[in-house]
């Protein structure tokens, strides 16, 4: 996986599952056969211990929880002290509420496809659609669908369907296991962010950018079966040095995309969750877990607020 494909994947879960609640799911994607797994010791599927962390005063709890929006079935996550602080809590907040059908496909028509009379092909060089075809004709999309996206939206959508084939669900990863808990026992749902708000962060980028993350992406299924394999150890094991590492890692050459994507972001929701340490109450807030990592970490931006974050699951 290019490096810079790795903080986007760790940072923006929920676009991707709606996304795919906007498009038809890619045809042909079956798990992957004889995938090397990364060098590193075994990992306990059955007890995973991703991290957690606690901002509390005389009235109100918050709990802040990283996810990762993709993960396998076989991945034992919501126990412990995990489960323990969502039981606990009164609400959720995660970074967006999943949109329904309707209004994430009103959205991905107007910001995600291409206007009318205007392709894909159009705007890449010869090699670059051969390249396209050939990528699109491994992993079962029809190109004549990815001939209607914008770049970025075609980059959003190969990179889910190369997760798939991988053997990663949405339908594991912490989004989705979090809102079906909190649906299963009546806790309100709200959201950082909206839908529209998150592809605008992608829309916004200039076309060059979106294209050079297009070809990444056709480029990353070399690498992506142990760069995955490397965040969710990560994730899986609370290894919140080397979540970092993979963000610093893939954000050293696009400065601007970190900005945009990771720091701005960061910075408002500690103003959001600032904001909610005035009311009382128990609130469990779930984000993608590089925006909890790293410099500029929703944990920074907290402290600049004079709030203090305590880790409390190792």
């Amino acid at each position: 996986m290019p490096r810079f494909l790795r903080p986007l994947v760790a940072i923006l879960p929920p676009l991707l599952a709606g996304c795919a609640t906007a498009s038809a799911e890619p045809a042909g994607i079956a798990p992957a056969q004889g995938v090397e797994a990364a060098e590193a010791a075994p990992l306990d599927r059955q007890n995973a211990t991703p991290a957690l962390w606690k901002l509390s005063d005389e009235d109100t709890t918050i709990y802040l929880f990283g996810t990762m929006h993709v993960l396998k079935p076989d991945l034992a996550w919501f126990d412990g002290p995990v489960a323990d602080a969502f039981a606990n809590s009164d609400e959720v907040m995660l970074e967006i509420v999943q949109p329904s059908e309707a209004e994430a496909a009103e959205a991905v028509g107007g910001a995600a496809m291409l206007p009318e009379g205007q392709t894909l092909s159009a705007m890449l060089t010869p090699p670059q659609r051969e390249k396209l075809a050939a990528a699109a004709q491994g992993i079962g999309m029809p190109m004549a669908a990815i001939d209607r996206m914008q770049p970025w939206f075609a980059a959003t959508m190969m990179t889910m369907a190369y997760g798939q084939k991988l053997g990663y669900s949405p339908a594991s990863g912490g989004e989705q296991v979090l809102s079906q808990a909190a649906a299963e026992n009546g806790k309100p749902v709200s959201g950082l962010e909206t839908f529209r708000q998150q592809i605008g962060f992608f829309d916004s980028m200039s076309s060059d950018a979106q294209i050079a993350f297009l070809m990444a992406t056709i480029d990353a299924p070399d690498t992506m079966a142990a760069d995955l394999e490397r965040m969710e150890r990560a994730w899986a094991m609370g290894d919140i040095v080397d979540t970092a590492a993979l963000l610093n890692e893939g954000f050293e050459d696009n400065p601007q995309v970190k900005t945009l994507l990771l720091d701005r972001r960061n910075a408002d929701w500690a103003r959001q969750i600032d904001a909610r340490m005035d009311r009382p109450g128990t609130v469990f807030i779930a984000v993608g877990a590089g925006h909890l990592a790293g410099e500029n970490s929703v944990q920074d931006a907290l402290a600049k607020r004079g709030l203090t974050v305590e880790r409390i699951a190792y």
